[in-house]
């Protein structure tokens, strides 16, 4: 299964290197049907992927179909009579198509080479330094360019990880369990550190928008209470008389302490606002605090657990007669084991444990060749040291011969 995802990350980056040029045709050409771009990709990511798990010459025709029904979409969807040149966009896939087949038969530790991310990066280059050339005409894909860019940035990222991993462990060994999942956590948190610090305008815009929604907030609350105020009397019920006069009389002013009022309440207003403000910031501070503190907590548990999911063998090169011992050490272990969840290299492995647990005449030094017929221990070897993937009907003939060994124990 992670042999699987990690060609679909493959698959997924080819598509997001081929999908900025497709917006120069597309912007160019087909401006009023710009879906078609991101139809086109899914007619190559999706079939690219499932034609990666059939195995044998059967892959091959499958591929050949595939680019076939690539083409003829392109005929029948694109305005290739005014514009010959939008088929550049179907054969671009189909070509990518036929480089994506052999990956089918890559190893563990086999990722992209090195020159096709460095491609990758420069395709972005040429298509952001047309965007900012011509904004106006790729405005309507901008959002799209952005959003795969940070999507290809992430799969170059955890693919360079990969590899850094690969290069740093013994040849023929993988790093650690643990490890790798630390590594995963740190290069994820690296990447949004980065997209964090790179966000800073568009916060810095949000935040000065907040600021004004708030000032407009608290003058709202200032012309709430002024309204609830007394104000002086400027008009006359019943008399006639001159404007600002009471039955003939002048109207009164607002008094002193009227006004000294107002004052105070404008200046209690302002001070329980800026409280409020205060403390709702404090409590958020400290929600934030406890919530980070939560989450490295998890990610922590995350990577233990990720790690310990499933215990493997561990060579011992002293040389000691006490059987018991090893007995005990690993009688937890077998009784927790669902055999059905294990993966065919797992299961090679495990099954060479139950026996070296059930045959207490085998030396604590020997090896599986001197211990186990030829093609089983071709098979454990295999499993052990060569990082090759065992397929599971190797798997199967291991189990089956591991089992009349042990009914022989």
């Amino acid at each position: 299964m992670k042999n699987m995802l990690r060609k679909a990350q493959f698959v997924l980056m080819l598509t997001l290197m081929a999908v900025p040029l497709s917006f120069i045709v597309g912007v160019n050409a087909i401006e009023d049907r710009l879906w078609m771009l991101a139809a086109f990709a899914a007619l190559y990511a999706m079939p690219a992927w499932l034609c990666m798990q059939i195995r044998g010459r059967i892959r091959l025709v499958a591929g050949v179909l595939t680019a076939m029904a690539i083409l003829a979409f392109g005929i029948v969807l694109l305005p290739w009579r005014e514009a010959w040149w939008t088929l550049v966009i179907p054969l671009g896939y189909a070509v990518l198509l036929f480089y994506t087949l052999p990956m089918s038969s890559w190893q563990q530790d086999q990722e992209l080479p090195y020159h096709m991310h460095l491609i990758g990066a420069g395709v972005y280059v040429v298509v952001q330094l047309a965007i900012m050339f011509k904004p106006q005409r790729f405005a309507p894909v901008q959002t799209a360019f952005l959003l795969c860019f940070l999507a290809f940035g992430a799969l170059t990222m955890l693919a360079l990880n990969r590899r850094s991993l690969l290069d740093a462990a013994p040849r023929g060994r993988r790093a650690p369990a643990a490890m790798r999942h630390k590594n995963h956590v740190f290069t994820v948190g690296m990447m949004l550190l980065v997209l964090i610090i790179s966000a800073i305008p568009a916060l810095s815009r949000a935040l000065a928008w907040a600021w004004k929604q708030l000032i407009q907030a608290i003058a709202a609350v200032l012309k709430l209470i002024a309204s609830l105020l007394p104000a002086a009397q400027t008009g006359g019920g019943g008399g006639g008389g001159e404007p600002g006069m009471l039955g003939g009389l002048p109207a009164e002013e607002p008094s002193l302490f009227a006004k000294i009022m107002e004052r105070v309440f404008i200046i209690l207003a302002v001070l329980v606002v800026a409280a409020a403000l205060v403390l709702a910031l404090r409590v958020l501070w400290r929600k934030l605090r406890v919530l980070v503190h939560r989450l490295w907590t998890m990610l922590n548990r995350y990577a233990l657990a990720a790690s310990e999911d499933y215990v493997d063998e561990v060579t011992d090169t002293r040389v000691s007669d006490d059987r018991t011992s090893r007995r005990r050490l690993f009688d937890d272990w077998f009784a927790h084991v669902n055999e059905e969840k294990l993966s065919p290299v797992e299961r090679v492995r495990y099954r060479y444990r139950r026996l070296l647990r059930r045959h207490a005449e085998w030396l604590p030094g020997s090896t599986a060749r001197e211990n186990l017929p030829q093609q089983a221990a071709q098979l454990y070897e295999k499993a052990r040291y060569s990082g090759e993937d065992v397929t599971a009907e190797e798997a199967e003939t291991f189990v089956r011969q591991a089992k009349a060994l042990e009914k022989k124990g």
